[in-house]
């Protein structure tokens, strides 16, 4: 059997993310003495989701029974420690047969963010399942932390030299973390792994920012699959 990276010219390798380059982090990142290196993790994990509230001198943090405040500085700390160990955790894997429905489900709910109503989400389910077929003839990699599904990315070849994102989804309750970010970073690697110099990318409306966020070139539009007549707007990345 051909798997999906064999179709794309090369066989997979099962990898852990590598952690993004951070500032080195103590105690002293917060003046109102909060070690980001040992604080709870739920609280790391609060404030990098926004469940804290931020006020003008940063997020607000209850603890000793009282209302403390962390300036901008430990914040900003805060959400990098978090990133990083969460990203320290995360891995990229093939997905496997028994996951296609799991994927497909995925990647429904993630679209579904956008506030899309129940009849055009329901003519996007076919572009949006995960079939055997299509993993055989593409590459598809999800992304695990500590065993959970967070997001996955799949790559189509057009041709000797371009390679189209076929999709990249991030489960909604993982969203805001940098996850999107790293399901690309890691999709242009393994472009660059398979011999290819370009990445196309169409994109739904509301994620233009991002990719353009990401370095991504608007080229055009292009017919969506699914609603005829839905222009949807077409980015390229050169593979680095």
């Amino acid at each position: 059997m051909v798997s999906g990276a064999q179709a794309l010219g090369r066989a997979p390798a099962v990898c852990a993310g590598r952690p993004p380059s951070v500032p080195a982090l103590s105690g002293a990142g917060s003046s109102r003495g909060i070690d980001v290196e040992t604080a709870p993790e739920s609280l790391l994990r609060a404030i990098g989701a926004g469940e804290i509230g931020a006020g003008e001198t940063g997020a607000g943090v209850v603890a000793d029974g009282g209302s403390r405040a962390l300036p901008a500085p430990a914040q900003l700390a805060i959400s990098v420690a978090m990133q990083r160990r969460l990203s320290s955790r995360c891995m990229f894997r093939p997905a496997r047969v028994e996951e296609c429905e799991l994927l497909s489900d995925l990647a429904f709910r993630s679209k579904a963010i956008w506030g899309y109503s129940p009849e055009f989400m329901e003519k996007c389910r076919g572009e949006l399942t995960i079939s055997e077929d299509f993993l055989k003839q593409n590459l598809l990699e999800l992304m695990e932390v500590e065993g959970d599904v967070v997001g996955f990315y799949s790559l189509e070849r057009l041709s000797i030299e371009v390679v189209e994102l076929g999709h990249l989804f991030v489960e909604p309750a993982w969203l805001r973390r940098g996850y999107g970010r790293r399901l690309l970073e890691r999709a242009l690697r393994k472009a660059r792994d398979h011999g290819f110099s370009l990445l196309r990318i169409q994109g739904d409306p509301n994620a233009a920012p991002f990719y353009e966020e990401v370095g991504a070139r608007r080229v055009g539009e292009r017919e969506s699959d699914s609603v005829p007549g839905r222009m949807l707007p077409l980015f390229e990345i050169a593979v680095p």
